[in-house]
């Protein structure tokens, strides 16, 4: 099944999907709910999605996540904004008292459906990849410290350099992107691709995608689920 956005509707799309033919997103064996969060926003030129993987340790990962997604969406596709650094800061400032002790990664994607071109701006480990037939092609890099000390090895990959919570601001990364005719983009957890990575039948921590598949006429998301925690805000 899939969802699409056509060239010539002038709407932008909102409310919650929770229709189980949208997402990959599997609940981790180790995790008490699933804490992925995407918003998405959409018209027939542009793209707009977030997602954000909440960490279970402040009891409040589910409700973060939603709050980061759904703010961050809202006001960087306002008309008018402040540019991106300080609205960042901005919204940062909102994560205090509730979410003091809360966790998470998260990327913003900023897709131009008339050029195949787009940007990611993220913070930890929320990928985007360029699927190409059987290829893929990660744009983006997790922020992780073996990625920083090389000598470290895989053991530590789950040690993240730049995350997202309320006592410190740190600021994103921002990479450009262009994609062919044809391809698809996944913007997923990290408990996604490194599922992936391993080929395990049973997922450990929370794995969630959104594939998105601009056609040239507007774009189309397909993908399956095994619950509804994982929303679309549109």
């Amino acid at each position: 099944m899939s969802r699409s956005f056509l060239k010539g509707s002038k709407k932008w799309f909102k409310g919650y999907w929770t229709d189980e033919h949208y997402l990959d997103k599997y609940s981790g064996a180790q995790r008490n709910a699933n804490n992925d969060y995407v918003a998405v926003k959409a018209d027939e030129e542009q793209l707009i999605a977030v997602i954000v993987d909440a960490a279970e340790r402040g009891g409040n990962a589910q409700r973060f996540a939603e709050h980061w997604s759904t703010l961050l969406l809202t006001t960087y596709t306002q008309p008018t904004r402040l540019p991106l650094n300080i609205l960042l800061r901005e919204l940062h400032k909102t994560l205090v008292p509730e979410f003091l002790h809360e966790r998470a990664s998260y990327s913003l994607v900023d897709i131009d459906l008339r050029n195949n071109s787009g940007e990611i701006i993220y913070v930890g480990d929320c990928l985007l990849a360029v699927v190409t037939g059987s290829q893929t092609y990660r744009v983006s890099r997790p922020h992780v410290i073996n990625h920083t000390f090389t000598s470290l090895g895989d053991s530590y990959a789950h040690i993240l350099t730049r995350v997202l919570k309320a006592n410190r601001f740190m600021p994103p990364e921002r990479i450009g992107f262009t994609w062919q005719q044809g391809d698809k983009l996944l913007l997923s957890t990290d408990g996604y691709w490194q599922w992936q990575a391993d080929g395990q039948t049973q997922c450990s921590d929370d794995a969630s995608a959104l594939h998105i598949i601009p056609d040239g006429s507007g774009c189309h998301f397909t993908a399956e689920t095994e619950d509804t925690n994982f929303r679309v805000y549109i």
